[in-house]
């Protein structure tokens, strides 16, 4: 017999002998099943009809001591095993019962590892990796633009607050995207790379500038100043205006593949000589490898192309800004070793991650579990604990953002770079080489 564990109920019978030489069973089978006592004084079942005889409690007579009898989901032969599939299948000789599901969780699990090594399981087959062919991708880097004109309402006080658009004429939804806002500037400068996965030579690029007009500001601005009407100014303001445009060829793109380029811009203003800079190229990609586990993007890259090196960095992370829901952070701030986070945010730390907590580097100890929830605009927030106090007071509002890897800096075309979220695992952008 197999030694009992705290998790597997086996059931036998050891009676100490109490003067009975043959006590029938009551029930159905009364005739045929009678306890009977061995010379040395402990019971055995012997049957009158067949005249076999056994010690552990025949399969008829057998009543569940630990099952709930409401739970219907289970079924009394797939948590029992009669005496003889028990000898079988776990080398025991007496009933075994497995408890249900509700008794704890441990159990749950002990059951279930039993039940899977009763029952043949197929194994998953492998993954079969994928073999991916690269596709010629333009990369376009708009770095500047010079010399544009101030179309802010009132100028001397401010000046235009420039966006570069982009988009390929006839494919304007899936290519349209544009530059970030630089406030109070003539000769901004964007740095903004894109890869255009629709793009194939023989289309055209349309780029156009526009300042973003802050109608509120403006207006502000002019109350400030007593200008009359303001109603009716605010009501004549455009959304937007145009600074200037330009339209670019596949060979106009191709002089700036090794070097940057200046353009000059059409339809930049009476007198007004503005020039956009950019650099474009085509390089080899994969666009289909956005969005999917990184494991397996990595495994089917390394797979297609063994020549190139392959890399998996986290994405970097864009920051987020201390919190609190208990008025004494909300007022004070925080002075230990510990601060408040929005969940989301918080969500993708771990024991031993580096953050820069208002300038300073920090390593974390733990996330808790739970916090509050912000009564302005309702997202719940956690406590995230450092290694260090926190030097003075830092105040609600204060910057802090996770320390990620990065790669080597410089193009290096024997390499293809994964960027991948650290919550879902999904690749983030467009591998191409270097």
């Amino acid at each position: 017999n197999a030694s009992p564990s705290p998790f597997i109920l086996l059931l036998t019978l050891t009676m100490a002998a109490e003067n009975v030489a043959e006590l029938p069973i009551p029930g159905t089978k009364e005739d045929f099943w009678v306890r009977q006592e061995a010379p040395d004084g402990r019971l055995y079942f012997f049957n009158k009809a067949t005249g076999v005889s056994q010690w552990h409690v025949p399969t008829e007579l057998y009543d569940s001591r630990c099952l709930s009898r409401d739970n219907t989901n289970l079924r009394e032969d797939f948590i029992t095993k009669m005496p003889g599939s028990a000898r079988a299948m776990l080398g025991v000789d007496v009933m075994t019962e497995i408890p249900g599901a509700g008794i704890n969780s441990q159990i749950v699990k002990v059951r279930e590892h039993l039940m899977s090594s009763l029952t043949e399981t197929e194994e998953e087959p492998p993954r079969v990796k994928e073999h991916l062919f690269p596709q010629n991708l333009l990369r376009l880097n708009l770095i500047r633009a010079r010399g544009l004109r101030d179309a802010d309402f009132m100028p001397g006080r401010d000046k235009s607050d420039p966006y570069c658009l982009v988009e390929i004429l006839g494919k304007e939804e899936e290519s349209r995207f544009r530059t970030a806002v630089v406030m109070d500037d003539l000769d901004p400068v964007w740095n903004h790379v894109q890869l255009m996965p629709s793009y194939v030579p023989g289309d055209i690029i349309s780029l156009s500038v526009w300042d973003e007009d802050n109608n509120e500001e403006v207006v502000k601005a002019a109350q400030e100043m007593e200008v009359e009407n303001v109603a009716n100014l605010y009501a004549s303001l455009a959304a937007d205006e145009l600074l200037g445009k330009l339209l670019l060829t596949h060979e106009d793109l191709m002089e700036g593949s090794k070097e940057e380029v200046d353009y000059l811009l059409d339809d930049a203003g009476p007198g007004i000589e503005a020039t956009i800079t950019l650099r474009a190229n085509m390089i080899r990609g994969w666009p289909m490898l956005k969005g999917r586990i990184v494991s397996d993007a990595k495994d089917d890259l390394e797979y297609s192309e063994p020549d190139l090196s392959i890399f998996a960095y986290e994405q970097a992370d864009p920051g987020s800004v201390v919190t609190a829901w208990e008025s004494i952070h909300m007022k004070e701030g925080y002075s230990g070793t510990f601060f408040g986070a929005y969940k989301e945010a918080a969500a993708k730390l771990k024991k031993g991650d580096r953050i820069n907590l208002d300038g300073r580097v920090r390593s974390v100890k733990k996330v808790s579990r739970k916090g509050g929830v912000d009564a302005h605009d309702h997202r719940e927030q956690v406590y995230v604990y450092v290694d260090e106090d926190i030097n003075g007071i830092l105040k609600v509002g204060a910057k802090w953002k996770k320390i990620t890897a990065t790669p080597p800096p410089g193009e290096d075309l024997s390499r293809v770079i994964l960027y991948y979220d650290i919550q879902t695992k999904l690749v983030t952008n467009v591998p191409v080489m270097g």
